[in-house]
């Protein structure tokens, strides 16, 4: 004892301790320093430095010493995170999940018997959790869709159709869902689409067929479809007519249900979605009239856990067609209903699509959200009712039609326009192309501003041809964002910019250019029209980025479609304010020699 009290006196004058309890053999005794000050040596051997983590992983280190090691301390950001570890193998599991997506610095502390510490090196690793998925989005309209004209007129409807073109407003947005409306007649067909991309699916929503009238009305679709598609053309052995309307949507993805069938009613019903997968599925339904019949209009629907908007209402057209969708806030079972307002023989479908994180809304500023061609058939008409559902500020109509003289005498054109609500202004005055071939094109540019989103009924009071001639065409466009006083007055004469030519000697075409203005700011949009008796227009070649927006077929002949004897133009000139020169392609290989024309323009902001 004496010996042992003397060791540990010896031990206490060169500077170490003893428990008094640990001597006498109870308790816990802390580290013996018996002259030891090296400290341990530690580093981590796992994960890597630079490591992407996701999850729950394991940390390892290493440690060692010249006496022993007692513990090991795992620290996150020099935060002690978990116990320390008393033995080798020295590890300890780190839920990434309770750290943020960022980079984090993982270290280890270990501690000798002696109370020696040392901290290891930092490794650096990037936490990079997905979490859960986020809920769906809220499927909404893209801003992007077009009405499509019938490929025939009332007077001529013996044209084999193979090949028909649609453009849209906009060059599509990635990801987006793409919902066509086709209709044809000649039901023993199986169409196919093409684009000017390439690389996307169209898939069969729905198909029904009217046996009586022999008329087919489908809802195609594109899920995820490429950017930057303009023209979609679809593809049939012949038919006598067909109609197509496209309709750009994000946050929209697979088809949930569909659902179509003809009938005769003022109230077009689709037959029942059935329970729904999900809550909030896009619906899209639309109608079409299958015989040849006037209605004076069409009307939202008005049901329990959605809010229709109605996007096209094509009614001056022969073969009228209607289109809303809506998001439906439910699973329940339901039948979506809009209303004509003639009793009418149609064909209706309806498509509910899932919502989905895809795709992305349209960009912000000045945009045309709708174009839709709607043909009278009647240039002796004196007055053409339309309906316009609009969405923008801004409403624009550009108007084309034939004359018998190079005078106003007897040409078809709108003298007046009105809804009840909106007050419309013609923007110049009407142009007129010299009839060197004895029958002139005129043309003339009218808009609304400051218009509230709805639907209006606007009637055209029109000065009608004596005479002959297939019809008017009136070429609606639908803007948003534009300002209060929308009109670039700087843009020609007092904001129409307008030029006219008899261009007999063209032969067989090519290109055309029918005038050339400045916007007076950046970010307008440009729209333009071109008319002629009887050469087809095929495109444009300038502006670089300009849309062509007539639609168009393969084995058209000139004479048989008023669409194609015009062409219809937008263009967005950004940052730019050079002048803009309209060059479009023409095809004069039906009658050679033929080329009056002229051309209309104007500019928004």
């Amino acid at each position: 004892m004496r010996l042992s009290s003397g060791k540990a006196w010896l031990s206490l004058a060169l500077g170490g301790f003893v428990s008094i309890l640990g001597a006498c053999g109870g308790g816990s005794s802390p580290a013996v320093n018996h002259g030891d000050t090296t400290p341990p040596t530690v580093s981590i051997t796992s994960p890597a430095s630079g490591a992407t983590v996701s999850g729950t992983i394991s940390v390892t280190a290493t440690a060692s010493d010249n006496v022993a090691v007692a513990t090991v301390q795992f620290q996150v950001d020099g935060t002690n995170s978990g116990s320390a570890d008393t033995s080798s193998p020295y590890n300890f599991s780190l839920d990434t999940t309770t750290l943020t997506n960022a980079n984090h610095t993982l270290t280890a502390v270990a501690t000798d018997t002696s109370g020696n510490q040392a901290t290891s090196a930092g490794v650096s690793v990037t936490v990079a959790n997905q979490g859960p998925p986020p809920p769906p989005s809220t499927p909404g309209y893209a801003g992007n869709g077009a009405g499509c004209p019938l490929s025939n007129d009332q007077n001529q409807t013996s044209d084999q159709v193979t090949q028909y073109h649609c453009p849209l407003p906009n060059p599509t947005i990635a990801g987006n869902l793409l919902a066509i409306l086709l209709r044809y007649n000649a039901p023993a067909q199986s169409p196919t689409f093409s684009d000017n991309v390439g690389g996307n699916t169209y898939q069969l929503g729905i198909s029904c067929t009217d046996n009586s009238n022999s008329v087919v009305s489908a809802i195609y679709y594109v899920q995820g479809v490429s950017a930057n598609v303009t023209d979609i053309a679809v593809h049939l052995s012949a038919t006598q007519f067909v109609q197509m309307q496209p309709y750009e949507f994000f946050n929209a993805g697979t088809l949930d249900q569909s659902t179509c069938q003809s009938g005769s009613s003022a109230t077009v019903a689709a037959p029942a979605l059935n329970a729904l997968t999900t809550s909030g599925d896009l619906i899209f339904q639309q109608a079409v009239v299958d015989n040849v019949q006037q209605i004076s209009g069409c009307t939202a629907g008005s049901q329990s856990n959605i809010s229709w908007t109605l996007r096209s209402a094509m009614i001056a057209d022969r073969y009228p067609s209607c289109v809303q969708f809506g998001v439906y806030n439910s699973t329940t079972p339901f039948a979506p209903t809009f209303t004509l307002g003639t009793s009418a023989s149609f064909i209706t479908a309806a498509a509910a699509f899932q919502p989905a994180q895809t795709g992305a809304a349209p960009p912000s500023g000045i945009r045309v959200v709708y174009v839709q061609h709607d043909d009278t058939d009647n240039e002796q008409a004196t007055s053409i009712p339309l309906e316009a559902p609009i969405s923008g500020n801004t409403f624009a109509v550009l108007f084309g039609s034939g004359c018998q003289s190079p005078s106003t005498t007897d040409c078809s054109f709108p003298t007046s326009v009105s809804d009840g609500t909106n007050s419309y202004l013609q923007v110049g005055a009407n142009v007129i192309s010299p009839a060197g071939d004895g029958g002139a094109s005129v043309g003339s540019v009218w808009y609304a501003k400051n218009v509230s989103p709805g639907t209006y009924s606007p009637t055209w009071k029109m000065h009608p041809r004596s005479a002959g001639g297939n019809g008017n065409t009136m070429f609606l466009y639908d803007i948003s964002g534009a300002s209060s006083a929308p009109l670039d007055t700087s843009f020609g004469s007092s904001g129409l910019a307008s030029n006219a030519a008899d261009q007999s000697t063209t032969g067989s075409g090519g290109s055309l250019t029918t005038l050339t203005a400045s916007p007076s700011q950046a970010n307008e949009v440009i729209l333009a029209a071109v008319g002629a008796a009887s050469n087809t227009f095929t495109g444009i070649t300038s502006p670089s980025g300009g849309q062509f927006l007539s639609s168009h077929y393969a084995t058209e002949t000139n004479s048989s479609h008023d669409d194609l004897n015009g062409g219809w133009m937008l263009y967005y000139n950004g940052s730019s304010t050079s002048a803009v020169s309209i060059i479009w392609t023409q095809d004069e290989s039906d009658h050679p020699g033929v080329g009056d024309w002229m051309s209309v323009g104007v500019a928004f902001h």
